[in-house]
């Protein structure tokens, strides 16, 4: 990624008193400039990421990136803004462009959002813009702004329910209806029924496993060597007619190692089943969709101790629609860590997800409940709350409710 060199930020911040476009051109300077037919490309490809989910977006924030210095050159701010803005909700650890945009914020009076953008920097433990940050920061008082934090009014009238899918421990239920209700200012509303997803909702990653090791012999051994295995299994009894027969040859496999009915447990116990999180969210349409189409109802919530994916993405931690949502916190639960942190894990994850119930989009904040982590050691550096950010979107998603 070709780097933004700034320079002095001072100056350039002066220059902002008037709007001339070539007073704009002399803030901040690039390495690279695009080309008219660079620009048009790069639009297309964003018009392509745009339309893939976070899990597969992640990888292509350097394009809404690039898609934001080039409007940016061009002195579109408020489409640079977007473009970075995308980008960030990908890769919000990312200052250099925390920092462009925060000046973009600035150039178009946005106050309030690079001042809130400045503080998430510098709370941040990167220290390479801090003095560039700080000038802006004072610039902004200096034009009578005062930060005051976001007021959040309660919505207890509005309410999303929480469904539980097969056996969830009560401790994680209720934490995260206390999360939810603190944070959102809405009533969420436990349901005494328990989801039991269709078996059809299930992804056998035994049987996948089992396969894999027998589709690896054959490659290696050839047809006629594993029929020979198999007539021996079934005249020495190792298969019965009820049998997966994959399941067993591995299993037979296995007892031919020393401690191999130890392993085998081992390794059983490692693979897990998954369900299928737009199937279950199928399901939930189909059995509450009374309950969604409620006046002040704002969605449902399932929530799941259990792996899932979708389509071919291999793990999910929650996935979503506009008014039902299924969250995992089964890969936060893993390893051995205090129960503390576990439900903190689990609390920031249903945040992320109620969000979009709520109707809030995904922030650029990175140490914000929401923000899009890239590891488990970044989930867990993140705040147990809703950054300002958040805030300002849903005080805005409230207001509207009322017109």
């Amino acid at each position: 990624m070709k780097k933004i060199v700034l320079i002095s930020l001072i100056v350039s911040l002066m220059s902002c008193q008037t709007n001339s476009e070539e007073e704009h051109k002399n803030e901040i300077q690039f390495e690279y400039e695009y080309s008219d037919e660079q620009f048009e490309k790069l639009k297309i490809d964003v018009s392509e990421v745009d339309k893939l989910v976070n899990v597969s977006a992640r990888k292509h924030a350097d394009t809404y990136f690039n898609l934001g210095k080039a409007y940016y050159e061009r002195n579109a701010l408020e489409n640079s803004l977007e473009s970075l803005n995308k980008g960030l909700r990908l890769e919000s650890t990312n200052y250099e462009y925390q920092l462009l945009a925060a000046i973009i914020e600035y150039n178009i009076k946005e106050y309030d959002k690079s001042y809130v953008r400045l503080l998430s920097i510098k709370s941040s433990t990167d220290q390479e813009f801090i003095d560039e940050v700080q000038n802006l920061e004072q610039k902004i008082l200096d034009t009578g702004y005062i930060y005051s934090g976001i007021f959040i009014p309660n919505r207890f009238d509005k309410y999303i329910y929480i469904l539980p899918i097969e056996d969830i421990e009560e401790i994680y239920i209720q934490a995260i209806k206390n999360k939810l209700e603190s944070e959102y200012k809405i009533t969420v509303k436990v349901l005494v029924d328990i989801l039991n997803p269709t078996k059809e909702n299930l992804r056998d990653n035994h049987k996948k496993y089992f396969d894999s090791i027998v589709n690896n012999y054959i490659s290696k051994n050839g047809e006629e060597q594993f029929n020979e295995l198999l007539s021996y299994l079934n005249e020495n009894g190792f298969i019965s007619e009820s049998d997966y027969i994959n399941e067993r040859v591995v299993h037979f496999f296995y007892s031919q190692e020393e401690n191999g009915d130890e392993l085998w447990k081992t390794n059983m116990d490692l693979i897990e089943d998954q369900y299928d999180a737009d199937k279950i969210m199928n399901q939930i349409n189909s059995q509450y969709r009374e309950l969604i189409n409620e006046t002040d109802c704002l969605g449902i919530l399932g929530i799941t101790t259990n792996d899932i994916y979708a389509n071919t993405y291999n793990f999910l931690f929650g996935w979503n629609s506009s008014d039902i949502a299924v969250m995992s916190y089964n890969r936060f639960i893993k390893g051995e860590t205090t129960s503390e942190i576990k439900i903190k894990r689990a609390n920031m994850q249903a945040l992320s997800s109620a969000g979009y119930l709520v109707g809030i989009p995904r922030c650029t904040v990175a140490h914000c409940s929401r923000a899009y982590p890239h590891s488990l050691d970044e989930h867990d550096n993140k705040e147990e709350i809703l950054c300002d950010e958040c805030k300002s979107n849903l005080k805005n998603t409230y207001e509207q409710m009322d017109i």
